[in-house]
């Protein structure tokens, strides 16, 4: 690191402070932008491969004249890494973005000057976060919804039969071959094989169901859809038709789900219906809490982090819908969506934050080990195991943060008012 005598430390100064955003004034006394041209210039020679002369023999004079705006640059990269620091370090800036520099002047003799514009996280003071008024319900599931959850599971074990219908009701699922034509030319993308319809529900093609309803099995239909307007013709041949079969809520169904009895089936269900309705009225106080601290506490955010989170939101979809494209008409819309979105999620953890310092909310290294310690016990296989623990030890600060923001909503909910 340079040695700066007090003759020659540079100058700085906060110009301007809006929002999150700071500019700095710094200039550079001359005989310190001089000095680091001339280490500029040695480094440069040490290193230089001139014709007629050895590597790092080059006369300094022939140096100078050939690498002047090199050495320049090199010069002012080498101060800006060392004055910029110190000058954040003095004037107690926190920076959470990458500086930008502007306003650049250096002449010879003259001084270095420049600004520097950074974010910083925002000045506030934390207000109305003592004795919220949540109101708390916990959802106690009755027996309709029991049976309601009964007929859900037997649902998602249904199986498709053959029907001993011939033709196609409204309650039938259908294997169809499709092929579609616009104006007598084949439609892009409007050919299917082996094709199940549900007659009870929306078609991608409008039309479609209706117009093979009380068609038999093996018939060929032609049908008009009207696509942009235009009347296109599919034609469609019934291969198959299935009907949807529940299966009976007996005792065979129960071991076929790992469970001795309708009696025990029901009350695992109960119970995980239960715990659902804990974690939904956890997450309902939760929301009431988040709400009321932004409602109450307005604050400027580094547009940089909401930028990076508005971008792990957008990816994070993206890999939720599998990654498909997102139409462009839709794509501003969204974004816009979830850049308010993110702005909230970084102005809450700037308030969360400030309740942890004003309460003195510190998770330690005993929470640390004892969370680590919680998800190594969800897992069986060591190599899971070994999975968490290099997860924990790289993120720690970022583990540590999250168990920090946990302690702090439960302090908030443990001294709100339930109304």
């Amino acid at each position: 690191m340079a040695f700066w005598t007090p003759s020659d430390k540079p100058k700085v100064k906060k110009v301007k402070e809006e929002g999150c955003k700071v500019t700095l004034a710094i200039e550079v006394p001359p005989n310190k932008a001089e000095e680091a041209i001339h280490n500029a210039f040695i480094q440069i020679q040490a290193r230089a491969a001139l014709p007629g002369f050895r590597p790092g023999k080059a006369p300094l004079p022939l140096i100078q004249q050939q690498f002047a705006e090199q050495a320049r640059q090199k010069a002012f990269d080498q101060l800006i890494q060392q004055v910029i620091p110190q000058a954040f370090q003095e004037l107690s800036v926190q920076p959470v973005s990458i500086p930008t520099i502007h306003s650049v002047a250096w002449l010879a003799g003259k001084p270095l000057s420049f600004q520097v514009d950074v974010e910083c996280p925002p000045k506030f003071k934390i207000k109305e976060y003592k004795k919220i008024s949540l109101h708390k319900k916990e959802h106690i599931p009755s027996e309709m919804d029991l049976e309601q959850r009964l007929k859900e599971i037997q649902e998602s074990n249904a199986r498709l039969e053959i029907s001993s219908s011939e033709q196609v009701s409204k309650d039938h699922f259908v294997v169809v071959d499709y092929e579609g034509t616009l104006d007598s030319k084949p439609i892009e993308g409007g050919k299917g094989e082996s094709e199940l319809i549900d007659m009870s529900s929306p078609q991608t093609i409008a039309g479609l169901a209706e117009g093979i309803l009380n068609a038999k099995r093996g018939e060929t239909r032609e049908i008009p859809v009207d696509m942009q307007g235009k009347k296109a013709i599919f034609k469609v041949t019934v291969k198959e038709i299935k009907s949807k079969k529940v299966p009976a809520l007996d005792a065979e169904f129960c071991k076929d789900l790992g469970f001795e009895s309708l009696e025990a089936l029901k009350k695992k269900i109960k119970e995980v219906m239960e715990q659902e309705a804990k974690e939904k009225a956890k997450q309902e106080v939760r929301r009431q809490i988040e709400e009321h601290l932004l409602q109450h506490n307005t604050l400027p955010v580094p547009p940089s982090l909401v930028e990076a989170q508005q971008g792990q939101l957008l990816k994070r979809l993206k890999n939720q819908l599998g990654n498909r494209d997102i139409p462009e008409k839709d794509l501003e819309n969204l974004k816009n969506r979830l850049k308010n979105q993110a702005e909230k999620e970084i102005r809450l953890s700037y308030i969360l934050r400030a309740i942890s310092d004003e309460e003195k909310i510190q998770p330690g290294d005993e929470d640390f080990q004892n969370e680590l310690n919680t998800n190594l016990q969800k897992v069986s296989a060591e190599d899971q195991k070994g999975q968490i623990q290099n997860f924990f030890k790289e993120h720690k600060s970022e583990v540590l943060a999250m168990i920090r923001e946990r302690k702090v909503m439960e302090y908030l909910e443990a001294n709100a008012k339930i109304i």
